[in-house]
C-alpha cells in the first residue's frame, strides 16, 4: 500500500454542495470527512485549524503525488529529522501519520517555511528518493499555505 498525498489551496466554502447518491459532494468538489477530520485533531491537536468540519470546499490549486510505501514514507520522515538537527522544524509532519489525516492552512504555511529555510541542505542527501519526495511535499505545502489543505489517504 501507498500513501498519496493531495494538497489543495484556495479553498472556498459552499454553503449548500450538490450531493450524490452516497450523500458526497460532487468530483470536482474538496470534502473533509468529519470523522477524520475529529480523528485527526484528536491524534494531533491543532492540525486541521482553518477546516471545518462538515463543509464541502472548491479550491483554486491542486497538487497530488505519492508518498511511496507506508515503510518508504518512515523512512523519508527519518532522514527529515536528520536534516533539521535538533530543531523542532518540520515537528507537525514528523510526528503526523503516515496513512490518513489532514492538515490545514495554518500547520501548511509553518511547514511551507521549514521547507523553506532547510532546502539547500535538503540536497546534501545523497537519496535521491528524499531530494524528490522532500520536493513534492515542499510544493503541497506551499499550495495550502494559501487556504488550502494536504490530506494523507
Amino acid at each position: 500500500m501507498t500513501l498519496d498525498i493531495s494538497a489543495y489551496g484556495g479553498l472556498k466554502e459552499i454553503p449548500a454542495p450538490i450531493l450524490d447518491e452516497n450523500g458526497d459532494p460532487d468530483a470536482n468538489k474538496c470534502f473533509y470527512e468529519p470523522t477524520l477530520i475529529r480523528r485527526t485533531e484528536k491524534h494531533w491537536p491543532g492540525s486541521t485549524k482553518g477546516l471545518k468540519e462538515h463543509q464541502a470546499y472548491t479550491w483554486k490549486t491542486s497538487f497530488s503525488f505519492s508518498a511511496g510505501s507506508y515503510t518508504g514514507y518512515s523512512y523519508w520522515q527519518e532522514l527529515l529529522a536528520d536534516l533539521r538537527g535538533d530543531t523542532t522544524d518540520f515537528d507537525e509532519l514528523i510526528h503526523f501519520t503516515n496513512c490518513e489525516g489532514i492538515i490545514g492552512p495554518a500547520a501548511a504555511k509553518k511547514l511551507y517555511d521549514d521547507f523553506q529555510r532547510h532546502d539547500e541542505r535538503s540536497f546534501l542527501c545523497q537519496e535521491s528518493f528524499f531530494i524528490s519526495k522532500y520536493q513534492d511535499f515542499m510544493r503541497a505545502f506551499k499550495i495550502a499555505s494559501d487556504n488550502g489543505a494536504v490530506e494523507f489517504c
